[in-house]
């Protein structure tokens, strides 16, 4: 698991000191992770106890970095009307980001479950 700004990402695992919890007891932070298996990428909730990381759960409402497939929409892109919007697909999850590659069109969508099993 890793914590901060994507350039600067700190690793973490499961019984590490956890930067920046504001005090005593049990709190909840985030964190990025990848899959040791797949190397595929994904958000998650940390559950922290006394500064101590103590369990990691997948968050399934937010949609990863990386891709697993890039693919041309069959709509234009509802910010400028051009034909430049992108599907960026997660393999093994329901959900998907829309991005208009047209220079200075900032247009995002994001499609995801809103639930954490």
């Amino acid at each position: 698991m890793y914590l901060g700004h994507t350039a600067q990402m700190l690793p973490l695992n499961l019984g590490d000191h956890y930067p920046g919890v504001p005090g005593p007891g049990p709190n909840i932070g985030e964190g990025y992770a990848e899959c040791s298996s797949c190397d595929r990428d994904y958000h998650c909730r940390v559950s922290v106890e006394d500064g101590i990381l103590t369990r990691i759960v997948p968050d399934t409402t937010r949609a990863p970095y990386i891709p697993s497939s890039v693919r041309s929409a069959e709509r234009p892109c509802p910010g400028c009307n051009e034909q430049t919007l992108v599907i960026h697909e997660f393999g093994g999850m329901v959900g998907h980001r829309a991005i208009c590659q047209r220079s200075g069109c900032s247009w995002v969508e994001e499609s995801m479950p809103r639930s954490i099993p």
